[in-house]
């Protein structure tokens, strides 16, 4: 008898639990996501319960479509994220294409985490995701979300789970608003392999940098116009200030004659300063016209492929950019485009970084 009062205590436990986390993630994902409707509820939690198994018929035609999916995807309309779980337990992960499009990944690792992700074993039975849709949808349901179309959806799933089927597509609501283009992993294989590369261009800041202040600087290594190679880590018990610019940016162009005035002409004799340029992705002799039309004569460095601007913040995120690095190594302080108010902001503390005594 108490045992069996202490199954049914346990279960109704688990059972509120369940709900309130499924009351949890359906909130979350409408608050992302304000077009969202039944059917895409649905389909992040089928790809939580079922993988991806069912969207790989076979290792070639995963890449083909791979492949055609990357070179006609819109980068500008696709969303910030990078990963996202699906579904209440985020046992699988939606990974963007936009981190292969931004070569953060390459198309081989995801790729192959996908198709790894997919191998169908494990993949528990259609009855059992019939039976978890229902209970899903009766907590959805008791919320009384009021969501768009909600009663064709729940029919339109009924009919396909009755087929026994149970894969379907986003919604078009949900596509036009949000071009959703991702890969499903499984967390496993996320957590080894993808999350360490992923999660610093996740928590990019509105201004799309991945560093923040007091961070410690990346380390990289550029050539200067001159043909000299500076390394970060060398610059260590120096104060550094790395400006990210280019020929075609405007901003770049305005700003760079201030930084040579304020910052280069006073500062260039003092062995505790380092500035450097750091242009993108442009030629060398484009670069030397660059700074001859400008009128710099600070140090301009060269980034084939924006590798470096890509350790400072998104690649396909804007410039111009200033990023200063205390003697420790630390950042001290990040620009974005320019402003007066930030730039007097950035002159101060280069004058106060320098004016402690060194240790």
């Amino acid at each position: 008898m108490r045992r069996s009062i202490l199954f049914l205590f346990l279960w109704g436990a688990s059972l509120v639990c369940m709900a309130q986390s499924v009351r949890e993630f359906v909130q979350s994902q409408l608050q992302a996501y304000p077009k969202m409707r039944l059917l895409d509820i649905y389909k992040s939690c089928y790809q939580d319960f079922m993988g991806a198994e069912h969207l790989v018929s076979d290792s070639v035609s995963a890449r083909q479509y791979l492949e055609r999916e990357l070179r006609e995807l819109d980068e500008e309309s696709l969303l910030q994220w990078y990963y996202e779980p699906c579904g209440v337990n985020g046992d699988f992960m939606r990974i963007s294409l936009r981190a292969v499009a931004e070569r953060v990944l390459t198309r081989e690792q995801l790729l192959s985490a996908f198709l790894r992700s997919a191998d169908g074993k494990g993949m528990p039975s259609l009855e059992a995701w019939k039976a978890r849709w229902t209970a899903l949808e009766d907590t959805i349901g008791a919320m009384n979300l009021n969501l768009p179309h909600a009663a064709d959806d729940s029919a339109f799933l009924a009919d396909v789970l009755s087929q026994n089927r149970y894969a379907i597509s986003h919604s078009a609501d949900y596509r036009e608003a949000y071009n959703p283009h991702y890969r499903i992993v499984r967390r496993d294989i996320f957590e080894r392999e993808l999350k360490h590369l992923l999660e610093p261009y996740q928590k990019a800041d509105s201004n799309g940098y991945i560093v923040f202040d007091g961070d410690m600087c990346p380390d990289f290594e550029v050539a200067l116009t001159d043909g000299r190679r500076v390394r970060m880590q060398d610059l260590r018990g120096k104060v550094v200030m790395l400006q990210f610019t280019a020929s075609w940016c405007g901003v770049c162009r305005r700003e760079m004659p201030f930084i040579e005035r304020d910052i280069w002409q006073r500062h260039k004799d003092d062995d505790r300063f380092v500035l450097i340029g750091i242009d993108r992705d442009e030629p060398l002799q484009k670069v030397l016209r660059f700074a001859q039309t400008t009128g710099i004569t600070y140090p301009l460095a060269l980034d084939p492929g924006a590798d470096v601007y890509a350790l400072f913040a998104l690649r396909n995120s804007g410039i111009t950019r200033n990023v200063l690095v205390g003697p420790d190594g630390r950042i001290i302080q990040r620009t974005r485009l320019y402003d007066e108010n930030e730039f007097r902001s950035l002159v101060q503390t280069i004058d106060a970084a320098l004016a402690k005594p060194v240790d």
